[in-house]
């Protein structure tokens, strides 16, 4: 294109015609700025008057200029109004505990939508599927985002949806205004669980299974409220002696409330332990100093003393100091899972 022929453009598009055409085209306007040529017959104010004009159509927001934002309840959930332009204001309304689903994507819009940013409080239990947290809200890649999940608690939250032309919210946007109206809806069953007392262990037994139910027929689940023991499941492994605590808990789902938990409690008591200590055998007066050893059934270590007799003892070292008796104690104190031996 000569620079009689751009010039001649730039006059065209100084009319209200030429831009109202740009307009509905929504075709990108570059912004030109073109030095004024006496040889052409354009005046100064012309050209910039021009320039002006096509300045201001390349500022043009390519998501907001022609978007509508179309709205997709999921029974039985309901939404008004369907489909607005952006700044429309949506309300949704579904029961508490009831199923929430409302996806928004926008059509005609001379960009394509790549990506959404949802901010604002959303409703308890809801969240954007898919989504990514970011600072004040959530950031979804796609033609369409997806708010899903079961309220819990009743009231309005206004939440701000916004469409962008570039992944990760970025670029040109636009947006609504979504009031999610959660209901009261039916108050949850109440439910109680059953669970039974437990029988006093001893330190070593072997690990056990629990059992409780729930009036709800939800499967209760088990915790260790306190005391030395762990639990997988609802087997429950002993890790010293004392007092064990076991909880039972069921969190209820849209039917029934979270059960009351009930506790249970179990005593274990120390494990008893004995030593083995194999005969020794006579010494002369004069022999070196020897070694004695012995074990305890709990894997502690015994330690000996010289109950009588001409000799002495360090750990388990035995000098001997004169002829006669000697009497070779091994003992076994215990700890807080065993008795003494």
């Amino acid at each position: 294109m000569n620079l009689q022929n751009l010039l001649y453009r730039f006059r065209w598009l100084h009319t209200p015609a030429g831009i109202l055409m740009l307009l509905l085209q929504r075709t990108p306007v570059l912004r030109v700025l073109v030095s004024e040529s006496p040889g052409f017959g354009l005046q100064s104010g012309e050209v910039l008057k021009s320039a002006f004009a096509l300045a201001a159509l390349g500022a043009y927001n390519s998501v907001a200029g022609a978007t509508v934002f179309n709205a997709t309840a999921t029974s039985p959930t309901s939404v008004t109004p369907a489909s607005g332009g952006a700044n429309t204001t949506f309300t949704s309304t579904v029961a508490a505990n009831g199923t929430f689903s409302l996806a928004i994507n926008g059509t005609g819009a001379p960009s394509t939508i790549r990506s959404w940013k949802v901010t604002g409080t959303l409703p308890a239990g809801i969240s954007v599927t898919g989504g990514t947290a970011v600072t004040g809200g959530f950031v979804f890649n796609g033609l369409k985002v997806t708010l899903a999940g079961t309220p819990t608690v009743a009231g309005n939250q206004t939440i701000s949806v916004r469409a962008y032309d570039s992944l990760n919210a970025a670029g040109n946007n636009a947006g609504v205004t979504c009031i999610v109206s959660v209901s009261g809806g039916a108050a949850p069953t109440p439910q109680t669980i059953t669970f039974g007392a437990l029988a006093g262990k001893t330190f070593g037994a072997a690990p056990f299974t629990v059992s409780a139910t729930a009036s709800s027929g939800l499967a209760p689940t088990f915790t260790i409220f306190s005391g030395p023991a762990t639990i997988s499941g609802n087997t429950v492994t002993i890790t010293g002696a004392g007092t064990v605590v076991v909880r039972a808990s069921q969190a209820g789902n849209a039917t029934y409330a979270t059960a009351p938990p009930v506790d249970q409690s179990f005593s274990v008591s120390q494990a008893t332990q004995t030593i083995s200590f194999g005969a020794l055998t006579g010494k002369i007066f004069g022999a070196a100093p020897f070694t004695v050893s012995a074990t305890a059934s709990s894997g502690l270590a015994p330690t000996f003393t010289i109950f009588s007799g001409p000799a002495t003892i360090s750990g388990n070292t035995v000098t001997i100091t004169g002829a006669g008796t000697v009497v070779v104690r091994a003992a076994q104190s215990g700890n807080a899972n065993y008795t003494a031996a």
